[in-house]
This record gives C-alpha cells, structure tokens and sequence, in this order.
C-alpha cells in the first residue's frame, strides 16, 4: 500500500491554488490549531507530530493526491465536514482528561485523534472504481473507513492494539452504532469513542450551513439507496425517504428521538461542553436554532 513521499511536500503550494483548495488548505490549518490547543490544556503531552502526519496525509487522500484513490466526490461527507469534529473531540477530550480517576492516557487520546481524521476516509474511492461517486457506499463507509485506517496505520508502523482501538472508535459514529457490541480495550477508549460520536453528531448539525446543505446529504442517501436496491435496503431495515422535502421535514424527529437519545446513550458527554460560566451549549442551541426554523418552514405550508 503506497502513501506519499515524506521528501516532497504534503500539502502543495501551488502559485495558483483554486480556491476551494485554498479554503481547504486553511480549514486544516484551523483544524491543527485546535489540536495544538488541546496539547496546551491537557494535563500530559501528546505527540502532535504524529498527529500532524495523519492529517497530512487524510488531506492528500481527500484531495486525490495519493497515487491510488480519486479525490472525494461526496459534497457533504467531505473534508470540511471531517475537520469540523476537530472542536467538540478537542473540547470534550480535554474536559475527560482531568475527571479524576485519569482514564484518558496520552496514547490513547492520540489515537481518538487519528480516529477523528480516518473517520470517513470509507467514502473515498480507489481508481479502479469508476462508476457513481463515494456516496454509493453510505450504508457500507464505516466498515469500509475500518479497513482504510487499518492497513493505513498498519504502514505507519502502528500496533495491533492501536489499530483495535481506531476501530472501535470509528465504530462509534454512524447513525446507528451498535455500541453494547464494542468490546472496548479500556475505558479511555470507550469514552474517546464516545467523545467522537458525540462531535460527530454535533458538529454537522450544528454547522451555520447545516440546512443548506441537507439537499446535499439527500443525493448521497439517493445514491446509495440506488447502489444497495430494495432488497438490501430492506435487510438493512433502511426506510428511505421519498424526497429532500421528506428529508427536511423529519430532521426534528430524527434529533428528537435519535440524535438526544444517542447523545444520552454516548455518557452524555455533550454536557462537557457547555460555557462553564453560563451554562449555555452552543451547539446544541445552534441546532435547535436549524430545528425552528424546519418547523417554521412547514408550519406555513
């Protein structure tokens, strides 16, 4: 499995760089910010360089720099929604890091660090396939994101319980997760994992493009829906919607009674990041702000 040349440059400076490129190129900056942030508050050093060489390379792989994947062609699942976790994980992984008793272990938080980058990487195609896009694989990204950081890290050198444990993180996004069968190696990596499911969540609904970007997450869903076919869909127990219109309309009962419960269900970590001084939580107030303004919508219909 071939990775870039650590003697070229990662990240390409080319004099005229389009801009969504360039856009890309600062939104990891700002992403690497928030993890020198977090290096800064924790109670422990962590190895940010070799977190800095995951992103890197997540960047090159996005952006089809890698000699054997295309570029990301999902428009919602992309990298900016990737980088977006950055935030909440950093917060609520520092806020864990200092509950007595110490759980959260250097080692392991670099790990739901790299667990944040590689989260996605299933929706990446290979070269030699050619037909649709990544979002044909919506339903099958977060086996396929398994495999990707397995040999991934495998080339880097990383153990064989490192790897178990990036899985089981992984496996803790979704819109589905099956946590009550995660065999977690610790504790610290149960509540990272968590913590990763939790921004997960939080950082796409709460994003100020969030409702704009929904007819975005219809196509890919429409895509996948395609890819599977009926019968599969139906073993999946996937019930699909008729319409982005169908989609819109039941995003507040799909925060209501999954989003909540997951975020129950997941230690109710979100806590962690409300202000300590007001005790208000910006993302989840972001998201109710997205939840009034659907029901506006169709309230007046």
């Amino acid at each position: 499995m071939k990775y870039i040349n650590r003697a070229s440059p990662v990240i390409p400076q080319f004099k005229k760089m389009p801009l969504e490129e360039m856009i890309a190129v600062e939104s990891l900056k700002e992403g690497l910010k928030w993890i020198y942030w977090a290096s800064e508050k924790l109670p422990f050093k962590i190895s940010v360089a070799r977190i800095r060489q995951v992103s890197q390379d997540i960047f090159a792989l996005f952006k089809g720099y890698l000699p054997s994947y295309l570029p990301c062609d999902t428009r919602y699942h992309d990298l900016e929604h990737t980088l977006r976790l950055l935030p909440p994980f950093c917060q609520i992984a520092v806020a864990l890091s200092k509950k007595p008793p110490e759980t959260i272990l250097p080692r392991v938080l670099e790990l739901g660090l790299v667990a944040v980058f590689l989260h996605d990487s299933g929706y990446i195609r290979k070269k030699g396939d050619r037909s649709g896009t990544g979002a044909k694989y919506t339903f099958r990204h977060i086996d396929r994101s398994v495999d990707f950081a397995s040999r991934y890290l495998s080339c880097l050198g990383y153990r064989e319980q490192d790897l178990m444990r990036v899985e089981h993180m992984i496996k803790c996004t979704g819109v589905k997760p099956k946590l009550e069968q995660i065999n977690f190696t610790s504790e610290g990596c149960r509540l990272l994992g968590y913590a990763l499911g939790t921004a997960d969540l939080l950082s796409q609904m709460a994003d100020p493009g969030y409702l704009n970007k929904l007819p975005l997450l219809f196509l890919e869903f429409q895509e996948a829906y395609n890819y599977e076919g009926p019968e599969q869909l139906q073993e999946m127990e996937i019930q699909p919607f008729k319409s982005c219109e169908d989609l819109i309309q039941k995003i507040p009962f799909f925060f209501k009674k999954v989003v909540q419960k997951r975020l129950e269900d997941m230690d109710a970590l979100y806590l962690l990041l409300d202000d300590p001084e007001t005790g208000r939580n910006p993302y989840l107030e972001r998201i109710q702000a997205h939840m009034k303004k659907i029901a506006q919508r169709y309230s007046s219909m």
